[in-house]
């Protein structure tokens, strides 16, 4: 067991490289978004799927870029123009809506 995090290394060996790798001191998010210390190990999931801070892309593939606390996803999908959409006309079909016009 980890005396700083009190993780349970499984296998045993683990524990030499938890270690040795710094997964349990204590840091403050790289993005500066609270004052809160988190374990280090932990910074990456932070960074990818909580920080307010972080840039998010576009879940749809166009170029918009934002801060994860502005980001307002279903705003975005009524605009979004990579974002695939029904066919109005009723073939079926699901049609990016930038190809929209094309497509009738």
């Amino acid at each position: 067991v980890c005396l700083k995090c009190w993780d349970r290394a499984q296998p045993s060996n683990y524990l030499m490289d938890h270690s040795s790798m710094q997964l349990c001191e204590l840091v403050l998010c790289p993005n500066a978004c609270s004052k809160d210390l988190m374990f280090l190990g932990f910074v990456g999931a932070h960074l990818r799927y909580y920080c307010k801070l972080s840039l998010v892309i576009c879940p749809w593939g166009c170029s918009r870029t934002s801060l994860r606390q502005d980001f307002k996803p279903r705003a975005h999908a009524i605009e979004c123009q990579r974002k695939l959409v029904e066919c109005p006309l009723g073939c079926g079909r699901s049609v990016r809506r930038c190809v929209l016009v094309e497509h009738r």
